[in-house]
């Protein structure tokens, strides 16, 4: 499957997610973690559905589908185990969602603070220097200013702007319009600047790390799903409510994912393919049922 990322959680379905319980999803991406490893990378599904809602829709159904657990473990070659997990990769999924998130995005407002240390930069040059022509201090640091270019270059012309002055401050104290809690803010804004262009500038590996858990995350919970929904339409298949107990992750768009390749001749009485969002094509009631038709009891559900 092809990589990709692309929508990002919406506000309603991320508020929803967490009142679930921030714990909860930590301790269901720590207990898969081990599993991460093991999805190939060439094999990362396509992640082109919101995430939060996603996980929500899983971990609201979970309780109804664990209910077919038992029959579900009478399949043959069935790994039952998707049924026991399915919650918890769908909360491991959102966990690994949010940690990408919160690594990608900014945390300071880097343009407000870069706007609000250039006029405080003018100021204390303006005062520095007619301090300088007074003699009430010594002017020649102020040839270490490296100028407006460059958001860093603000920063720390601040930061030696504000170590003159305090330097100093017993002889200029009363002299300048600047306050001494103007220099704290000035200071404190300057560290902030200077502390943001570094997450910037060094935290392109901690995004790249988070980015590949949540595909990989995201993996595992869509191919688990995929398999518990497979299962799911087998045993409901004579009810048709197989999309009501385990609704498409897609339903109303087109999917990404790899459809089934109907047969070229199917056995008489097997059920048709599923079609777009999984539900499945009804069987005609006057076709014999054989059991040993594809779809049937007695046969491989899944084909392998």
């Amino acid at each position: 499957m092809a990589k990709n990322t692309s929508k990002e959680p919406n506000e309603t379905s991320a508020k929803s997610l967490a009142l679930i319980g921030a714990h909860r999803y930590r301790e269901a991406y720590d207990a898969i973690e081990p599993e991460l490893t093991s999805v190939d990378p060439a094999e990362f599904a396509t992640i082109n559905i919101d995430l939060p809602t996603a996980s929500l829709l899983v971990i609201g159904c979970a309780p109804r589908i664990k209910t077919f657990r038992a029959e579900a473990a009478t399949l043959p070659r069935f790994d039952v185990s998707v049924f026991d997990k399915i919650d918890r990769y769908a909360l491991a999924s959102a966990h690994a969602n949010t940690q990408y998130l919160a690594a990608s995005t900014a945390v300071e407002p880097v343009q407000e603070l870069v706007d609000e240390l250039t006029t405080t930069r003018e100021v204390l040059v303006s005062d520095v220097s007619a301090l300088a022509k007074r003699k009430l201090l010594d002017g020649s640091r102020l040839r270490e200013l490296q100028g407006t270019v460059g958001f860093k270059a603000i920063a720390f012309d601040v930061m030696l702007l504000t170590s003159i002055l305090r330097a100093n401050w017993p002889q200029v104290q009363g002299r300048t319009g600047v306050l001494e809690a103007e220099l704290d803010r000035a200071d404190q804004a300057a560290d902030r600047l200077a502390t943001a262009i570094a997450l910037r500038d060094h935290g392109s590996e901690a995004v790249s790390a988070k980015t590949e858990a949540r595909q990989r995350a995201f993996t595992l919970f869509v191919n688990a799903y995929d398999e518990v929904r497979r299962a799911v339409t087998y045993l409901r298949w004579r009810e048709g409510d197989a999309d009501e107990i385990a609704p498409s992750l897609y339903a109303g768009r087109g999917s990404s994912r790899k459809k089934p390749v109907a047969p070229a001749d199917p056995s008489p009485g097997a059920p048709a393919p599923a079609q777009g969002n999984g539900a499945p094509v009804p069987r005609s009631p006057d076709l014999p049922i054989t059991s040993t038709a594809p779809g049937m009891p007695g046969s491989d559900p899944f084909g392998r």
